[in-house]
């Protein structure tokens, strides 16, 4: 970082826009932020003035790694037809809450039934019993109580469906994630920057855009458009 003071003279255009993006912004916001306040073309743009920027201590930047969450193939397909247990549950309300367990597959395909059970007895909405050498499905109050109310998980599994890429408390997506196929997982890095107090003063005494020359041709040269436009200066102690 720079400890000599910088003008707006010796910024190049990409560097001048993003201070002057930074400023629509109330002092701070993303590469994507900037990229859309501005009008840059791409984000390699917007990166390559911030690294700039931040070298010369006009800016800040922040780094931070975020999980971001889709629906999987399973997921998908349960955000369509419903969670296994709740299916369950419904259909044991409509049975007088209590029903042998080989019944199920009236309602639920054969592979989900163990999976229905297990997450009816892990949930307490359930309870399993054996009489008389048969097996049954008992609602418990619990279960009873849900049956008709939005669970945390299918409140998810709505808004996975519906905004594909969020981001969700991690505990309170553990449950899901733990079923297979059903949740995936994406890491992606952050970059939030802001105007540091030099870059403040910088963009308060007024930030003029101009179109400048950053490499200098023999094309350029001959044809004397280096004398009509601003030629992009050099800090040379960087190389």
């Amino acid at each position: 970082m720079q400890n000599n003071e910088i003008t707006g003279e010796e910024l190049s255009t990409n560097e001048k826009k993003v201070l002057l993006a930074l400023q629509k912004l109330q002092g701070i916001g993303s590469i994507m932020d900037i990229k859309k306040t501005i009008g840059f073309k791409d984000e390699n743009e917007v990166m390559s003035a911030v690294s700039w920027l931040r070298y010369k201590g006009l800016v800040s930047v922040k780094e931070q790694v975020k999980k971001l969450y889709s629906l999987g193939k399973e997921g998908e397909r349960l955000a369509t037809k419903g969670l296994p247990e709740k299916r369950a549950l419904s259909y044991m309300i409509k049975n007088g809450g209590r029903i042998p367990l080989t019944k199920l597959q009236e309602t639920l395909d054969k592979e989900e039934v163990p999976i229905a059970v297990g997450w009816l007895k892990k949930k307490g909405w359930a309870t399993i019993k054996k009489e008389q050498g048969s097996t049954f499905l008992e609602i418990t109050p619990e279960g009873e109580n849900i049956v008709d109310k939005e669970t945390e998980d299918e409140k998810i599994l709505s808004l996975l469906k519906n905004h594909p890429g969020s981001e969700v408390d991690e505990k309170t997506i553990a449950s899901l994630k733990s079923r297979k196929g059903v949740i995936e997982e994406k890491e992606v890095i952050s970059v939030e920057v802001s105007l540091s107090e030099q870059g403040k003063k910088v963009v308060k005494k007024g930030l003029q855009i101009e179109e400048e020359i950053t490499q200098l041709t023999s094309k350029i040269i001959k044809s004397g458009e280096w004398k009509r436009k601003k030629i992009r200066p050099y800090d040379v102690e960087v190389f």
